[in-house]
């Protein structure tokens, strides 16, 4: 009775091995990649920033008139007028936009900042000598731009709730400038002042988080050129002409708070 039981035994066990062994493994069964859900980022919103901008504003200086039959001490006086008022500050603002979501990810917007800058530089040459026959000399410039206002559109493409852009569009801003040539002792003095609203470009790119539902964060880099403008200058003595004429560009660093409705 033993013998007959291990026998079926060893039998089964014998079927189910070749059975096993003879069949062919079914196919894993692959799984969709699914994009990640995107965040809704169609609407109207708002928001505050503050920034740090770094301006670089060139200068240039040119002499004309009597300053023709000295071109010597002219030369000396160019270069000396028209060294670079580079500077930075602080700037704070707030936004207005709405954006648009086109084919789930794309999302496409229109936006307007304002921000308030505080962003300003002067110098003072100090007394310089153009040359042993001519008087010496020194210069007073100085440079200040208050206010920054952006109209732009936005592109992105969203990435659950990450949206990198790019940006660029209208750029609008003021220069307060001024530089004053002025002999030592000061019995001549030929410069100017003006303050401009100056009209120009931006472009830029950025990185916006949507941490909730209405609410998200953003990071933005903003390249400004705002052009330049001439300043005619008055002067003491009428044969002596000149021009001064500040370029302004701004790279801005902005970090946003939004809220979207």
């Amino acid at each position: 009775m033993k013998q007959t039981a291990a026998l079926s035994f060893a039998l089964l066990f014998t079927l189910c091995a070749l059975t096993f062994a003879g069949s062919e493994p079914l196919p894993a069964k692959e799984m969709p990649v699914v994009p990640p859900a995107c965040h809704d980022w169609t609407g109207f919103y708002i928001g505050g920033f503050g920034a740090y901008t770094f301006n670089t504003v060139d200068v240039n200086l040119g002499l004309g008139g009597e300053w023709g039959a000295t071109p010597d001490e002219r030369g000396v006086v160019q270069s000396e007028g028209e060294h670079d008022l580079d500077h930075s500050g602080g700037e704070l603002g707030g936004l207005i936009g709405y954006n648009w979501m086109y084919r789930k990810c794309w999302v496409f917007g229109l936006e307007a900042d304002g921000g308030y800058l505080w962003a300003r530089k002067s110098r003072d040459t100090g007394i310089f000598e153009p040359g042993d026959e001519f008087f010496p000399e020194h210069i007073e410039t100085s440079f200040k731009t208050h206010y920054l206002t952006t109209v732009g559109f936005r592109v992105g493409h969203a990435w659950g709730n990450l949206l990198p852009y790019v940006t660029g569009g209208l750029a609008i801003g003021d220069s307060d400038f001024s530089q004053m040539i002025i002999n030592v002792p000061p019995n001549f003095k030929q410069g100017g002042s003006k303050t401009n609203t100056d009209v120009g470009g931006f472009v830029g790119a950025g990185l916006q988080y949507a941490f909730a539902d209405h609410w998200s964060v953003r990071g933005q880099y903003e390249f400004v050129d705002l052009g330049s403008f001439v300043i005619h200058h008055e002067t003491t003595e009428s044969t002596f002409v000149g021009t001064s004429s500040p370029q302004l560009h701004e790279h801005n660093l902005s970090v946003a708070v939004i809220f979207q409705f």
